[in-house]
């Protein structure tokens, strides 16, 4: 197990205060938590004796952001203090910060082995190779700490380095250029470039990944809105094509700019997907005027062909096709602004295909079924305008009875008789309205309430030029 795993391991089965004790070191072996680097055992154990755990600990208490700026400080004093290799003593605080939660990445230290010492100021060629390797460790973390994330990784650039970050980066650069250029390391000069690139790259493949699954879940949301949004229209058992409302539209075209987003984002051309998709989708649920058409005589045309005569029937269907075809069209367009409360352009709709349908094959039929859904509408209309009364909406209700064609309205009784009483019902409210407004003004001495004013706005939209109205709206001008 990794150092810094076997930590984090302990924190949540002894708690966070575990890191402060010296009793941890001993732990970490049971767990061979120093398999990969043994010198570390040496330097965690004298860390928490020299109390550097709990010094950490209590800055963590106060502010996780700052412990991880105050461990580079305890690094260089404990490296002064012991004399242990300092990327050995970074590492160790870097565990201990990534079992608390501070940081979400380990750089590993480049000293490998048992011995964690310097050694001192006899070998300087041995020193320097200790230096580089610190240095090395510090240069890694400094490419996680300095980086600029992006706080919308969809939308933001992918990470990348400040010019502040950059000077402080180059100023280890350079370090580590001298100390390889004087020794015979191993280590190449282009090593900074190269880490640095690597990070760069990473955080480019990160953004790139997370817009690819951002992009799949979108997709797969923009179709799961395609199916539950669609609005499939029957009527008197005839299956119509289906549907998006304004509804509907608005949402799918949210997500759908999101999708758009996402490509030029990838980089990628966008290849009109949700087009597509939605296209392919409503193609599932399109019901031919022709099938309309033949459902309707399968329903009426086939019994009748019984009872008449098929060739008479037959041959009056046949002329009467096209006019059958405009007919259901014009239904089917009524259907869809009924379905969304658009009551008085359905009626409209529904009166046309009536007064529009002259052909011969089951002329008063046809008009039958307009007539039905003419009455449907009107007393859907009106039973909806009743509700809206009733919860205070006098505005939507006034909208929707005004929007009802009169010349439909007044051509049948029983129609106008619904309406009247709907729209009685509105002026008994609006009437209602304005003498509970009165009332409200005698018992708030002369002001009216918070709830009365809201009504009065409500009230002054139905009727604004009502003489009452707007004199109660002049005495409280100024609240309102």
């Amino acid at each position: 197990m990794k150092l810094h795993e076997a930590i984090k391991k302990l924190v949540a089965q002894f708690g966070e205060s575990i890191v402060t004790e010296v009793r941890l070191a001993n732990l970490l072996a049971d767990l061979n938590g120093y398999q990969d680097y043994p010198a570390m055992k040496m330097v965690l154990k004298d860390i928490l004796k020299a109390e550097y755990g709990k010094k950490l600990f209590d800055v963590y208490a106060q502010n996780s952001q700052k412990a991880i700026s105050e461990s580079a400080n305890y690094t260089q004093t404990f490296a002064s203090e012991s004399n242990y290799k300092e990327d050995l003593i970074s590492y160790a605080f870097d565990c201990i910060l990534f079992a608390l939660g501070c940081i979400t990445t380990i750089n590993e230290p480049i000293t490998k082995g048992y011995d964690p010492y310097t050694k001192g100021n006899g070998d300087i060629l041995d020193n320097l190779a200790n230096q580089l390797a610190s240095l090395q460790k510090q240069y890694l973390d400094l490419l996680d700490r300095l980086v600029t994330l992006p706080r919308n990784i969809y939308k933001d650039a992918p990470g990348y380095y400040s010019t502040d970050a950059l000077n402080k980066l180059y100023a280890v650069e350079a370090k580590i250029a001298v100390i390889v250029k004087e020794t015979n390391s191993t280590v190449s000069l282009d090593w900074c470039t190269d880490k640095r690139k690597e990070k760069l790259e990473y955080f480019k493949k990160q953004k790139a990944d997370a817009v690819a699954k951002g992009l799949s879940e979108l997709k797969t949301q923009y179709q799961t809105l395609l199916a539950s949004l669609i609005i499939v229209p029957k009527k008197l058992g005839i299956k119509r094509s289906g549907f998006y409302d304004d509804n509907g539209e608005n949402k799918l075209s949210s997500v759908e700019d999101d999708i758009k987003l996402n490509y030029y984002n990838m980089g990628k051309a966008y290849d009109d997907w949700c087009e597509k998709e939605k296209n392919n989708y409503l193609a599932k649920y399109h019901v031919e005027s022709k099938s309309i058409a033949l459902q309707l005589f399968a329903k009426i045309g086939i019994p009748a062909a019984v009872v008449l005569g098929a060739s008479g029937t037959g041959i009056s269907y046949m002329t009467s096709a096209n006019a059958i075809e405009q007919f259901e069209h014009t239904i089917s367009l009524g259907e869809q602004q009924a379905t969304v409360g658009e009551y008085g352009k359905a009626l409209q709709l529904f009166s046309d295909a009536k007064s529009n349908y002259t052909a011969s094959f089951r002329t008063g039929h046809y008009q039958d079924i307009a007539d039905e859904h003419i009455s449907s509408s009107v007393n859907d209309a009106t039973q909806l305008s009743v509700k809206m009364i009733e919860e205070g909406k006098l505005m939507d209700a006034s909208t929707l009875l005004s929007s009802l064609p009169q010349k439909v309205i007044s051509e049948n009784q029983q129609f106008s008789e619904q309406y009247n009483s709907a729209k009685s019902t509105l002026d008994k409210a609006i009437n209602e309205g304005l003498d509970n407004l009165i009332s409200d003004i005698s018992s708030n001495h002369g002001k009216l309430s918070g709830t009365a004013k809201q009504k009065l706005v409500e009230l002054l939209k139905i009727n604004p030029n009502d003489y009452w109205l707007n004199f109660i709206k002049n005495l409280n001008s100024a609240t309102l």
